[in-house]
């Protein structure tokens, strides 16, 4: 399963911490299936999938320094794409660096 499920902790100074967590195996294992198969079009290729935990981060990140937080828009898209063209981020990577057409890190 793939849920997110969030869990508070509670300190003994009154404060609260908020966690998300989520079992990322399987996303992981189908981002190994896709990676294996070619794709053959130029044009709308997929490139990254990433699991909700993540998309979260990197939202958090982006906003680091907002008040309030800037929504979902083009630019956040644009910094998760950028974000993904890290070799931190390779597992959530979906093509294939042997593809001719290939766009993003090498190793």
């Amino acid at each position: 399963m793939n849920e997110v499920a969030t869990r508070l902790h509670f300190d003994s100074d009154g404060s609260m911490t908020v966690e998300t967590v989520q079992d990322v195996e399987d996303i992981l294992e189908h981002n190994k299936t896709l990676r294996s198969m070619p794709q053959r079009s130029d044009w709308g290729r997929h490139k990254w999938s990433a699991p909700n935990v993540i998309v979260e981060k990197l939202f958090n990140e982006f906003n680091k320094d907002c008040v309030p937080p800037r929504p979902m828009s083009t630019e956040f898209w644009v910094f998760v794409d950028k974000k993904m063209d890290d070799p931190d981020y390779k597992a959530f990577r979906v093509d294939d660096p042997a593809n001719p057409f290939f766009i993003g890190y090498r190793k």
